[in-house]
């Protein structure tokens, strides 16, 4: 990679040499990656927050979820890197990523919802939902059921409340 990026001339680059950056990415993207990986990443990293420049993907900026939680590290800048383009930098800190995409540590699981918590109290933003919820996928674009609205009246005939995370 680094002979492509230097001498290869299929695609431009980028080279950040000046500055500290942090690179939290994963492979596997997706809402789920984002929460076990990517979020306890940026958590072990926040005392360094202040010294570091968040590499970020130009296909981010689209992904509400990535973005509206990105608000809760508000010392950490951003390094916006166009997609298609080949990346070269001199000081980077690459927190390490779980070996296998299904190995979780119960520690690195609890810290993001900690975290959050954390923030929203901080914040005033209570979410006392009650003790029966059930989170609807109505509001999404894909993957719900077929039969949401019988479910859902079901499941509030049973003492539930319903809860879109959308709305959070």
């Amino acid at each position: 990679q680094y002979l492509v990026s230097t001498f290869g001339k299929s695609l431009q680059k980028l080279s950040l040499d000046a500055g500290n950056y942090l690179l939290a990415h994963t492979k596997w993207f997706g809402y789920f990656f984002w929460l076990t990986s990517t979020l306890p990443r940026l958590i072990k990293t926040i005392a360094q927050h202040k010294n570091l420049k968040l590499i970020y993907p130009e296909g981010w900026k689209n992904i509400k979820y990535v973005n509206e939680s990105l608000n809760m590290f508000p010392d950490l800048k951003w390094e916006v890197v166009p997609n298609g383009v080949h990346l070269q930098v001199k000081n980077l800190r690459l927190p390490a990523t779980r070996q296998w995409s299904n190995a979780f540590h119960p520690d690195e699981i609890a810290m993001p919802r900690e975290f959050l918590l954390g923030y929203l109290d901080e914040k005033g933003i209570n979410l006392n939902l009650g003790e029966k919820i059930y989170i609807s996928r109505k509001k999404a674009a894909r993957r719900k059921p077929i039969n949401e609205s019988e479910l859902e009246k079901l499941l509030i005939g049973n003492g539930y409340k319903t809860v879109c995370m959308e709305d959070y």
